[in-house]
C-alpha cells in the first residue's frame, strides 16, 4: 500500500471523507497530474529559452518527459511497493533513499526532454540552413 492510499484510508476513517471520493481520487490522480504536469514543463521549458519560441518547438520534449516521467514514476512506485524492501533492510533512513532516487530520476527526465526540444530544435535550423 503506498503513501498516497494510506492517507486516503486515514482521510476517510478519521475525517469523514466519502469513500467514493477517495475512490474516484485514486484513479484520477494521474490523469490529474498528467495534466497539470504537462502545463507546468511546457511553461518551463518555453521561459529556459535564451529566446521565444514557437510551441512546435516546445511540445515533443514536454510530452516525452512527462510520459517518461509518469511512466518512470508508476514502475519506481510499483517496485517499491512490491518487490523492495527499504524499510527492512535500512529502517527509516530507507524512506529518504527511495525519495533521493525519485528525484534524481525525475531530474534527468527532464533534463532529456529539454536535451529532446534543443535537438530538434538544432535539427530544424540545419535542415533550413542547407542549400
Amino acid at each position: 500500500m503506498t503513501v498516497s492510499d494510506r492517507i486516503l484510508a486515514y482521510a476517510v476513517a478519521h475525517f469523514s471523507l466519502p469513500s467514493f471520493a477517495a475512490e474516484l481520487w485514486a484513479r484520477l490522480r494521474f490523469p490529474v497530474v498528467a495534466v497539470a504536469g504537462y502545463f507546468a514543463l511546457f511553461f518551463l521549458y518555453a521561459l529556459a529559452q535564451d529566446g521565444r519560441q514557437p510551441w512546435r518547438n516546445i511540445w515533443p520534449g514536454t510530452l516525452a518527459a512527462l510520459a517518461a516521467w509518469m511512466g518512470l514514476s508508476w514502475l519506481y512506485a510499483w517496485y517499491v511497493e512490491h518487490i523492495a524492501h527499504y524499510s527492512l533492510l535500512y529502517g527509516s533512513i530507507g524512506t529518504v533513499i527511495v525519495l533521493l532516487i525519485w528525484l534524481n530520476m525525475s531530474a534527468v527526465t527532464l533534463i532529456m526532454g529539454a536535451e529532446l526540444n534543443g535537438t530538434l530544435m538544432s535539427l530544424r535550423k540545419d535542415k533550413r540552413s542547407e542549400p
